[in-house]
């Protein structure tokens, strides 16, 4: 037994499982095909799991907690370098002394007793450092597990289950979520305490990306993507939450001076206020100051370059790290947007030096990995005020993206209303599962919902000769489809088919289910686009009493349903109420999504319109100039919502009698479409484009469409005159798409 012992120790992993398996067969005598076929896939497992464990041992066994004494292996952001003397040798110390936060017993207490714990906060708030100290603390004699990454699990599982005692260590939870990914189902494996296991999840996660699997973020999400965060959001259910805050209790800073011995906490106490002490050792204030200040030139403008493209990485939602070749590639993009030649960029291997250079010892803007890759220090990626990602980035990604990279990079690109660009990602998650619904939505608000209908009508068909039809995921692609039938001016259809669905959810889920609600919502929308206005403002006015009773006033989803009310308002002749509820409902947005969120740019511009409505145009020009120029910004020039922006500014600033400011911002609505469509762009082409898009930027549609339209029209022809080629050929393609 010695000998297969020592092999079990010091043989290499598949070397011990073979080992292992011979002695078992010795001594015990399992010759039985079923005993030798158990062993084989031991000694798989064992084979397999270091590819997926960071902490495996040499043997391929996974290691006890007590053996791991470097928390920045953990996650655990480095502080400033020191040196100690520590039995006659000088070691360099990168890990200040810990001081237990207000929440640590708590913390104690829930690691102790074991299931799924999951520490929130802001980056370098402390949530790695306490997880990790209670962890050693209290279970130094489990086994720890370390995936690897999100597709794992499959080999994690069983190795935890053949622990008596194991931790599995989440550090940033959200790199484990998505397609391919953690799952509820897998939680529950890891847990099942079957044979007196004990096992704890442990997690981390940043407040930001908590924040966005809250119950009112579910309506920002639709079909597939919001299948996906459900169930994102079905695992963090399942854990219970500690809640780490940014700043320092005063009680937390009184701790804190009882290890001012050390340096690095005696210097960062005064400073301590509004940031808190874990943050300010982790230096992320200083590597902030660091990046911005090296884009001058002669500094380090091209480490810059690959410090964001980096963090556009993880704000695309790829988590993981990224190869320096796609780095250093997508640098070159930022690095000509600041400046090019004139920043004098150093050569590569000097950025890359400095990119990884700790600040003070500690933290870095780029964080190397075992296999060469960079990932960039989360504190960068919440950092306020930074510019929209660039489509050279999107495209880049998304064309050497793997099938579960794909799916997220189209979610991140929908959430920002990036259709096109939704679409792009979606083709390339072939295998990913409802990623053709994804990719059908993207199509139709991308502009091209006789397309996307059809690939729903064919899904649909397949999918019902699997699921039963009250299964949730019919019921969903049944939506997309009416969704589809309306964007493509199907109204009749559509209103059919939303009324049907709204009565079926309501039987199976329930007449208060969000989603049933949201279907009501919908069937309203469509009877708008047949004209009946005044039915559909009663269905809506009902469905927003429904749901904020049954959601609360500040769900996404009852903001939505307002957003449509006033536009129904409008149109019933109410431009005071409609106003009003705009006003309202502007704040809302603010306060729930942010000032940069899509959805608040989009209340804006509901409040310009209503403004407008109203009866004044010079206001509704005003509030739009402010919002094009940020809805840019946000989401760049060829965004359809930013040049139906510059249509409206056309419109707004005609009827407020400025007509040398509608003269101007008409001939460069016109020049910047004939260089997007080509320099040899007919009038016929440009106006065609110009309709199309207004056409379609809006719902509801039917006599609303003929309004915008007829509004774009009259505000160019008072501009150029009736005569104008332009106008000739606008009036020529409104006769073709609205024939009376």
């Amino acid at each position: 037994m010695a000998a297969g012992a020592l092999a079990t120790v010091w043989v290499s992993g598949p070397a011990a499982s073979a080992v292992g398996a011979g002695l078992a067969v010795a001594v015990f005598g399992v010759t039985s095909e079923r005993a030798k076929a158990l062993l084989n896939k031991r000694a798989e497992q064992r084979e397999t799991l270091p590819r997926h464990v960071l902490a495996a041992g040499a043997s391929g066994r996974p290691r006890r907690v007590r053996e791991l004494d470097d928390p920045i292996a953990l996650g655990v952001h480095p502080a400033e370098a020191i040196t100690r003397a520590v039995d006659g040798r000088t070691v360099v110390d990168r890990v200040p002394p810990y001081v237990p936060r207000d929440d640590q017993h708590r913390l104690r207490e829930l690691a102790d007793a074991g299931g799924f714990v999951l520490l929130v906060g802001d980056s370098t708030a402390g949530k790695t450092r306490a997880a990790y100290e209670a962890m050693r603390a209290l279970l130094p004699d489990h086994a720890l597990i370390v995936p690897a990454g999100r597709t794992s699990f499959t080999a994690i599982v069983p190795a935890v289950q053949a622990e008596r005692r194991c931790v599995v260590w989440l550090d940033d939870l959200e790199r484990f979520l998505g397609a391919g990914g953690l799952t509820s189902n897998t939680i529950n494996r890891l847990l099942d305490s079957e044979g007196g296991r004990d096992t704890l999840v442990l997690a981390t996660m940043r407040s930001r990306e908590h924040d966005r699997y809250s119950a009112r973020e579910e309506p920002e999400f639709h079909g597939p993507e919001r299948d996906s965060w459900r169930d994102a959001r079905s695992v963090l259910e399942l854990a219970t939450v500690v809640e780490l805050r940014r700043g320092w209790s005063d009680e937390e800073l009184r701790r804190a001076r009882a290890y001012a011995d050390d340096p690095r906490i005696r210097s960062a106490l005064p400073k301590a206020g509004p940031l808190g002490l874990a943050e300010l050792l982790a230096t992320g204030p200083q590597l902030t100051r660091d990046w911005r200040n090296a884009w001058r030139p002669g500094a380090h403008p091209r480490g810059a370059a690959l410090v964001a493209a980096a963090v556009d990485c993880r704000r695309a939602g790829l988590h993981e790290p990224q190869a320096l070749e796609t780095l250093a590639e997508l640098s070159e993009h930022y690095l000509a947007a600041a400046g090019g030649a004139l920043l004098r960029p150093e050569p590569l291997d000097d950025a890359l030096t400095w990119a990884t250079a700790p600040s003070q010892g500690a933290s870095s803007l780029l964080l190397p990995n075992d296999d060469g890759r960079f990932l960039a220090f989360d504190y960068l990626i919440d950092v306020a005020g930074l510019d929209r990602i660039p489509q050279a980035t999107w495209d880049a990604l998304v064309a050497r993206a793997t099938p579960a990279q794909a799916f997220d990079l189209g979610q991140a690109a929908e959430q920002r209303m990036l259709y096109p660009t939704a679409a792009s990602a979606y083709r390339n998650a072939a295998g990913i599962a409802d990623a053709e619904v994804a990719l059908a939505w993207a199509i139709s608000n991308s502009g091209e919902p006789l397309s996307a209908l059809r690939e729903v009508d064919e899904l649909l068909a397949l999918r019902r000769a699997t699921y039963d039809p009250s299964d949730r995921r019919i019921l969903r692609i049944r939506w997309a489809q009416a969704y589809c039938q309306m964007l493509a001016g199907y109204f009749t259809l559509a209103t059919a088919a939303f009324a049907q669905l709204a009565d079926d959810q309501s039987r199976l889920l329930g007449r208060d289910d969000p989603e049933a609600l949201e279907t009501r919502r919908e069937h309203a929308v469509a009877l708008a686009n047949m004209g009946d206005f005044p039915q559909a403002t009663q269905i809506l006015e009902e469905i927003i009493e429904r749901q904020q009773t049954v959601l609360g006033p500040s769900h996404p989803s009852t903001l939505i349903s307002q957003g449509y009310l006033t536009q129904l308002l409008s149109e019933c002749g109410d431009f005071e109420r409609a106003l009003k509820i705009s006003t309202e409902l502007c704040a809302a947005w603010e306060r729930v999504s942010g000032p940069d969120s899509p959805w608040t740019l989009r209340g804006r511009g509901g409040l310009a319109l209503a403004t407008f409505r109203a009866g004044n145009p010079a206001r509704a020009a005003e509030l739009l100039h402010e919002l094009a120029r940020d809805r840019e910004r946000v989401l760049g020039t060829e965004h359809s919502h930013v040049l139906l922006d510059k249509c409206w500014l056309v419109v707004f600033e005609s009827m407020a009698g400025n007509k040398d400011q509608a003269t101007d911002l008409l001939a460069k609505l016109i020049a910047d479409r004939r260089s997007s469509l080509g320099e040899s762009s007919s009038y016929a082409v440009l106006a065609a484009d110009l309709i199309t898009l207004i056409a379609s930027g809006g719902r509801p549609s039917g006599t609303g469409m003929r309004q915008r339209l007829s509004d774009f029209l009259r505000a160019c022809a008072s501009v150029l005159g009736t005569q104008h080629p332009f106008v000739s050929a606008l009036r020529h393609s409104l006769g073709e798409l609205l024939p009376d």
